[in-house]
């Protein structure tokens, strides 16, 4: 087992602990989730675009979960404050980088464009932030971001290009993630649990 180790689901679980004041939050505040989805297979490159973003490589690990599930307990770690956890996982379709503390997903833009340029290759970075509510969707070609449609408590942000109609009608996850397929991105891939490799980082 790796140092980070498998999230396994149990056969039965005792729900008798639940709290239904936290379970009625959890629905009309779904958690949080940041990812940045890429065209094709770009796993090998994942390390060097973290680099890129100014993070500097500890070690690797494994787990398994869907984004959700993932960008909760990589953040439930004992590291020091400038050690994170990111994840990624690699298909011929598409490459996924989970991104916890959103930076990646909503501050790297510049990073990312030239990411795109270098490997020839379009991403979309979403982000969802169920505190604050805000809901970002930035589309990036070779050339640049194309789109980015980004609301906060149902309010548009000034930094608004050519945005999704989708978020626009629903700026929440829900219309998040109606975007995000606009966009071209299989969302239901995406959001699946799979296996994924772990990268503990230092910022």
């Amino acid at each position: 087992m790796s140092w980070f180790g498998k999230k396994r689901r149990k056969e039965s679980v005792d729900l008798s602990w639940i709290d239904g004041d936290a379970v009625a939050d959890s629905i009309l505040h779904p958690s949080s989730f940041s990812l940045i989805v890429f065209r094709g297979n770009l796993g090998g490159a994942m390390e060097a675009l973290l680099t890129r973003c100014d993070y500097t490589i500890l070690r690797e690990g494994d787990a398994r979960g869907d984004p959700v599930e993932l960008g909760i307990t990589l953040e439930q770690t004992d590291s020091p404050k400038n050690v994170v956890l990111k994840a990624y996982w690699a298909s011929p379709q598409m490459t996924v980088l989970i991104d916890p503390e959103m930076v990646v997903a909503s501050g790297s833009d510049e990073q990312l464009a030239a990411f795109c340029a270098d490997f020839g290759t379009p991403a979309v970075a979403a982000v969802w932030e169920r505190v604050s509510s805000t809901a970002i969707l930035t589309e990036i070609g070779t050339e640049g971001i194309t789109r980015q449609t980004w609301y906060e408590q149902g309010h548009a942000l000034n930094a608004q290009i050519n945005p999704r109609d989708e978020l626009a009608q629903s700026p929440d996850q829900h219309g998040l993630r109606m975007a995000m397929a606009a966009a071209g991105v299989d969302v239901d891939e995406v959001f699946a649990e799979r296996d994924v490799v772990v990268l503990e980082l230092r910022e």
